[in-house]
């Protein structure tokens, strides 16, 4: 059993729990892009399945497109994962790329803590000359029950409240001219600003050259610079809510658990909030 407290593994411990045959794992390719199903069904993991968002109901109380409790646990459990698997997810591009981090927040957000992204995605796997298959597999269908995790998840009307009472620091993890107010973005009807009190650290600068995550040491002078303090709570949001567990991984690589999501992000708070809650810096 994978330890809980971890959120990346190796390829090595992977491939060494695939060769034991370990019954109790479950391997997820997670991929968003428009690609990434067809691009599964060529080449993946040997065990693994694919997982898709649209393949569950949206939870239309909250932007973004959240799963709905009983879409989750009745998804999860076609797929044959119950609440005592471990499960490792993964996609075929970096995970700079939106998907793998998104599925690792939303199996935490809805209660199963044993998930765990891998470490160089398929492109380490390959690199690491470990198996790879186009033949599909499926499992019996189980029970999993739903058990969330709310602090994990922080809606409009908290974050509104934080800009006076400051209970939790936000980071808007945005392009910086998104984030000033120099432009948009590229989603229609989108408004320029930010948050007032947000603190701007790109998902970007998460990531060295060649696409990987920085290590801890590193990840804790970045967010140092932005004078974060990790040892009070911390909110995370994006333009759409899909890049925002990225950040929400850096933070947990770095001992801070149980940072939350704003799964709205900009793109529910642009469209709500009022002007005099909306910052913009001049050109």
């Amino acid at each position: 059993m994978a330890d809980e407290e971890i959120a990346i593994v190796t390829p090595k411990w992977l491939s060494e729990k695939m060769a034991a045959n370990d019954d109790n794992l479950r391997i997820l390719d997670c991929g968003r892009y428009p690609t990434a199903e067809e691009e599964f069904n060529q080449n993946h993991i040997a065990g693994a399945q694919f997982f898709s968002e649209s393949r569950m109901d949206g939870d239309p109380s909250i932007m973004g497109a959240l799963p709905s409790p009983d879409s989750f646990a009745n998804y999860v459990s076609s797929l044959g994962i119950t609440n005592s698997n471990n499960v490792v997810v993964y996609q075929s591009k970096p995970i700079s790329t939106p998907g793998v981090t998104r599925t690792w927040w939303l199996f935490r957000y809805h209660g199963h803590c044993k998930v765990y992204v891998l470490e160089g995605g398929l492109e380490k796997w390959r690199s690491e000359h470990l198996p790879l298959t186009n033949e599909t597999i499926s499992y019996p269908r189980v029970n999993f029950e739903v058990k969330f995790v709310p602090q994990l998840l922080k809606k409009f009307d908290e974050i509104i409240v934080n800009i006076e009472s400051r209970d939790f620091q936000y980071i808007d993890s945005r392009p910086t001219p998104w984030f000033k107010g120099h432009t948009s973005g590229p989603y229609e009807g989108g408004k320029p600003g930010h948050i007032p009190g947000s603190i701007n650290i790109t998902t970007g600068e998460l990531f060295n050259i060649d696409g990987q995550m920085k290590n801890t040491d590193e990840l804790k002078q970045l967010f140092g610079k932005y004078s974060l303090n990790l040892d009070t709570p911390v909110a995370v949001g994006c333009a759409r809510g899909s890049q925002s567990p990225t950040m929400v991984l850096a933070l947990y690589l770095v001992g801070h658990r149980d940072a939350a999501s704003y799964n709205g992000s900009w793109m529910e708070y642009g469209a709500k909030a009022p002007e005099d809650k909306i910052h913009r810096e001049t050109v």
